[in-house]
């Protein structure tokens, strides 16, 4: 038996050439992340900008990327940029003559933050995604809490780590 074993040749030959693969896996979504995923999903009603958005785009500072989108405007407010509802600006209730920027509310992993927060606080770098309404009526379920504070809209930023 061993010598019919030596005596046996095998030949390969090349059949067919195929074109290389690249895989890319994105990896599990945190569970911080999926509620963003989810309404981005489902086309809410928000305007939503991912990381790869992001990415493409190379901004220098969180302002760069909001300039793009509908229904708000970037304004310098004693140098500090904020974001406001450029559909119609709000009557100062103490006066009721003045009428003021309408600022949108800017929250950060979900938490409502101080008026007046700095969009550009957060490095682009360390966002995962942005999601903005445009006005209290268009916040989801999520942002209930927010609602009364949100009059002129909202931005949620979503940090990449916590």
């Amino acid at each position: 038996d061993s010598e019919r074993v030596r005596g046996l040749r095998i030949v390969l030959r090349r059949v067919a050439d195929l074109d290389e693969i690249t895989v890319r896996e994105a990896g599990p979504i945190s569970a911080r992340h999926m509620g963003f995923e989810d309404r981005r999903l489902r086309r809410n009603g928000g305007q939503f900008i991912t990381r790869e958005d992001i990415e493409k785009r190379g901004p220098i500072v969180t302002a760069d990327l909001l300039r793009r989108l509908q229904g708000i405007r970037m304004v310098d407010s004693q140098g500090v940029t904020l974001a406001v509802s450029s559909r119609a600006p709000k009557v100062n209730l103490m006066s009721r003559q003045t009428v003021v920027n309408c600022v949108l509310r800017v929250g950060v992993d979900g938490s409502v933050k101080e008026s007046g927060f700095p969009v550009n606080a957060i490095p682009t770098k360390e966002i995962y995604g942005i999601e903005v309404y445009s006005g209290a009526a268009q916040l989801p379920t999520e942002f209930n809490s927010a609602r009364r504070d949100a009059y002129c809209g909202l931005i949620m930023i979503w940090t990449r780590t916590q």
